[in-house]
C-alpha cells in the first residue's frame, strides 16, 4: 500500500510539475506575443504616418501641376512662340542699335583728335615767331 500511496504522490507531483512546465511556456508564448503585437504596434503606426506623409506630398505635387498648367495657360494665351519671337526681334534691333553707336563713338573720336590737331595748328600759327 505504500508503494501505490508513493506512486499517487509521485504522479500528482509530476502533474504539478507538467502544470508548472506548461505556465512557464505559456508565460513565455504570452510575453513573446506581447512583443510581436508592440512591434506590429509600431509598425502600423508607422505606416500610418508614412501614409500620411504621402498623402500629404501628393496633394503638394497636385497644387504644383496645377500652378504650373495655369503657368502655361498664360503663357499660351499670351502667346509664347510670340513673345520668343519678339525677345529675338529686340535682340537683333539692339545689336544693330549698339553697332551703329560704336561707329558714332569712333567717329566722335576721330572728330576730336582732329579738332586737337587744328587747335595745336591754330596755336602754332598764332604763337610768334
Amino acid at each position: 500500500m505504500e508503494d501505490t500511496t508513493n506512486q499517487a504522490i509521485d504522479e500528482q507531483t509530476q502533474g504539478f510539475l507538467d502544470a508548472e512546465e506548461m505556465a512557464r511556456k505559456l508565460a513565455d508564448k504570452l510575453s513573446k506575443l506581447d512583443e510581436a503585437t508592440s512591434r506590429h504596434e509600431s509598425a502600423a503606426n508607422s505606416l500610418s504616418e508614412n501614409a500620411e506623409a504621402t498623402r500629404d506630398l501628393v496633394v503638394s505635387v497636385r497644387d504644383l501641376g496645377v500652378k504650373a498648367a495655369e503657368a502655361l495657360e498664360v503663357v499660351a494665351s499670351v502667346g509664347g512662340p510670340g513673345v520668343i519671337e519678339h525677345i529675338r526681334s529686340l535682340e537683333s534691333d539692339l545689336g544693330s542699335r549698339l553697332d551703329l553707336l560704336k561707329g558714332r563713338v569712333h567717329l566722335a573720336i576721330g572728330l576730336a583728335g582732329i579738332a586737337a590737331a587744328l587747335a595745336l595748328a591754330a596755336m602754332i600759327m598764332v604763337l610768334p615767331k
